[in-house]
């Protein structure tokens, strides 16, 4: 049995190693992708004999996780940064070759990433699906692969990092062409808060502006975020939940159709629901409702009251202002 070490970048050296042996063999590596090496070595008990390994190693990746930059698809929506959004197919292994977040940018992120044998990057998330008796019928409790969502977090599973996709609301000629982006997806299931229904100094307005902005955004991605001023003596928000106004106004939604978001597999398996009939889910605004209520979108695209704010079965749709 033979074991292989790899350093990513422009190249790689490889020691490959024998149980209860010393060294048996060092090679570097020329740049190439992520591929499946046959290795012609030496046995070192017998010079004269040439075994085939096979192994994995990674090239020309990045030390630190990169993300996405932003990129106009041309058809009103744009792509921008990163989340783990797909259930990893069962033809992908995963390896041990991390990017660990913590230490991108001297600031912390949410997530590891682990390298994919498909050359994507991958995250573990526990699974803590939304359940509720009796509504089997009206909810669509499978992944996109069509395996069941997990709950109660007593199983993990492996999601996909991809580029966030972005409907531009609007665009403001007046200021350079900053554009308002909205969510295209449902990025994942989480409560508003354990009580209280107004958004500054929340529980999710304190974690869009840490733990996912640092996340979802590597930080050669950042300048191009424009701050924006929220509410009154509430400071600048990089990231944000749209308010009630926004999503109730035919400037901005042209109908309930056009507010419609569907759960990624990674909301999925942190609790967001999602309709079988209209194929949405729920998303919070920013907005509350009465003394104790959030406005959310509804799962048919209406704009109207959440039962309250620490249902973690709406999902986050964020929004956040870009200078291209």
């Amino acid at each position: 049995m033979y074991s292989a070490e790899s350093i990513g970048g422009m190249s790689a050296a490889v020691t490959l190693v024998q149980p209860n042996y010393s060294i048996l063999y060092n090679w570097n590596i020329p740049d190439a992708g992520l591929k499946k090496k046959m290795l012609i070595v030496t046995n070192p008990n017998d010079p004269a004999t040439r075994v085939e390994v096979p192994f994995w190693v990674l090239l020309k990746k990045p030390q630190y996780f990169m993300g996405t930059p932003y990129k106009d698809n041309n058809d009103g929506t744009v792509l921008f940064g990163d989340w783990p959004q797909t259930i990893k197919a069962s033809s992908v292994n995963v390896s041990e070759i991390k990017v660990n977040q913590q230490v991108v940018g001297g600031e912390g992120g949410w997530f590891d990433y682990y390298l994919g044998s498909d050359g994507f990057w991958y995250v573990s998330q526990a699974e803590n699906g939304y359940y509720e008796e009796n509504v089997s019928s009206n909810y669509n409790k499978n992944y996109s692969d069509g395996t069941q969502v997990g709950t109660g977090n007593s199983s993990s599973k492996w999601f996909k990092v991809e580029p966030i996709k972005w409907k531009v609301l609007v665009t403001d000629a007046f200021q350079g062409g900053k554009k308002l982006l909205h969510a295209q997806s449902i990025l994942e299931g989480r409560r508003f808060a354990a009580s209280g229904n107004a958004y500054s100094g929340s529980e999710i307005q304190t974690y869009l502006q840490g733990l996912f902005y640092r996340s979802a955004f590597a930080p050669a991605l950042r300048n191009n975020i424009q701050p924006t001023i929220i509410s009154l003596g509430g400071g600048e928000d990089m990231v944000f939940l749209l308010g009630h106004d926004v999503t109730a106004n035919s400037d901005y939604f042209s109908n309930d159709a056009a507010r419609i978001r569907a759960p990624t597999d990674f909301a999925k398996a942190t609790g967001a629901l999602h309709s079988s009939s209209t194929g949405g889910g729920m998303w919070w605004t920013r907005t509350s409702y009465e003394m104790y209520d959030v406005y959310c979108v509804n799962i048919s695209g209406s704009s109207n009251a959440c039962d309250g704010p620490s249902n973690s079965a709406v999902g986050l749709a964020p929004a956040l202002w870009i200078m291209p």
